[in-house]
């Protein structure tokens, strides 16, 4: 949502010539944006871990109808199981890694920038 609102305004920005104001005073400048989505479904990646949940969420999930495709958006909210958490963190990773040159053009460093993560961690 802030993002869709953030573009609804850099529409505007752009489409005034004179300065906007918010109404408390500030004024109002098109903001650049970086999006970065992860190249794997996570409620795909939340169903292969759903057996390390807790018993008592395994039977409320399937209590609530839950244990299907159609739960595993909840279900990715609710699971903070380590595996399920290592596998997030080793995608986020690896998306980074994959978009490395456009977070560093964003950022205003140069591809030259370092940028390492540990595998490893």
């Amino acid at each position: 949502m802030d993002r869709e609102r953030l573009e609804r305004i850099n529409n505007t920005v752009s489409r005034v010539k004179d300065r906007v104001s918010d109404g408390h005073g500030a004024t109002l400048r098109h903001i650049e944006t970086l999006v970065l989505a992860p190249s794997q479904d996570i409620s795909a990646i939340a169903m292969r871990h759903a057996g390390a949940l807790p018993r008592s969420l395994r039977l409320l999930m399937r209590c609530l109808g839950g244990s299907g495709s159609g739960g595993s958006n909840l279900l990715s909210y609710l699971l903070f199981e380590k595996p399920f958490v290592r596998e997030l963190m080793a995608l986020g990773r690896r998306d980074a890694m994959a978009r490395r040159d456009d977070i560093l053009r964003f950022l205003g460093c140069g591809a030259e920038a370092p940028m390492s993560i540990d595998a490893a961690a």
